[in-house]
This record gives C-alpha cells, structure tokens and sequence, in this order.
C-alpha cells in the first residue's frame, strides 16, 4: 500500500510541475528554469524558448526537446 500512495504522490507531483500544464509561455520558461537549473546555460536556453512560444505558441524543452502546443501566442 505504502510504494502505491508513494507512487501516485510522485506522478501527482510530475504532472503539476509539467510545462503542459502551464498557462503561458512565461509559466513554461520558469518552468524550464528550475528544471534545468543544473545546467549553467539555462536561462538563455529557456529564454530563447520562451521567444519562440510567444511567436508560435508552441513551447519545446531545450534539454528534452518535448514540444508542448497550445500557449497563447503574446
């Protein structure tokens, strides 16, 4: 019992901290930046990102490359 509520906490907390569940583009780059906090390029990297979603509304992680769609284009 306990590894399945230890198991629906960790995916409870994944699907919170996703970038698909963002609002914006910015939502997405502060995101990025915390999750890519380790790399030492990552506020140009999820900058640069975030640019891109605000022309295309489309935002696709550096490190990942996973595309998420949908942001409003501001």
């Amino acid at each position: 019992m306990r590894i399945g509520v230890a198991w629906l906490v960790f995916i409870a907390g994944a699907m919170i901290a996703s970038p698909a569940l963002a609002k914006s583009c910015g939502a997405a780059v502060a995101h990025c930046k915390q999750e890519g906090s380790r790399h030492s390029d990552a506020a140009e990297k999820c900058a640069a990102a975030g640019a891109q979603c605000a022309r295309t509304g489309t935002f696709t992680g550096p490190y990942t490359g996973r595309t998420f769609r949908g942001f409003a284009k501001r």
